[in-house]
């Protein structure tokens, strides 16, 4: 069971969609607790809204969500940097047992335009690893 998972955070439509699949997945992996987590990109033109406060309130709002409908704990967690680099130090310093993302990438072929979503979880935990 993956009992604690941070969950990364952005502000596209597409993480929107792809989160309406997250309370099937928490229930799936048996999630006890969700670290939310949003990193303000310093290296990238901010988004409207990225500032440590607002990212903090809307973190605060999709836990209490979360909680609500889940029973999950929810924490929050809002970070400056690379979010690779991030996303991996805070699962590292919580012990996380794993991290859902979201990626969105672009078929490549005749249609250029259709998107790909998906959400992936991955863990470091040697016990989490399938064979």
């Amino acid at each position: 069971m993956l009992e604690h998972l941070i969950l990364t955070v952005d502000y596209t439509k597409e993480w929107e969609q792809a989160m309406e699949q997250l309370p099937a997945l928490l229930r799936l992996l048996g999630t006890k607790k969700v670290t939310l987590t949003y990193v303000l990109q310093t290296h990238k033109r901010l988004h409207r809204n990225d500032t440590e406060g607002a990212a903090t309130e809307r973190l605060r709002t999709i836990g209490e969500t979360l909680a609500g409908a889940l029973g999950v704990e929810t924490s929050t967690h809002v970070a400056s940097g690379f979010v690779a680099q991030e996303v991996q130090a805070l699962a590292r310093r919580l012990a996380a047992d794993g991290v859902i993302a979201c990626n969105r990438s672009h078929r490549v072929g005749k249609d250029n335009r259709a998107k790909w979503i998906s959400v992936t979880v991955a863990s470091q935990n040697p016990e989490h690893q399938t064979r």
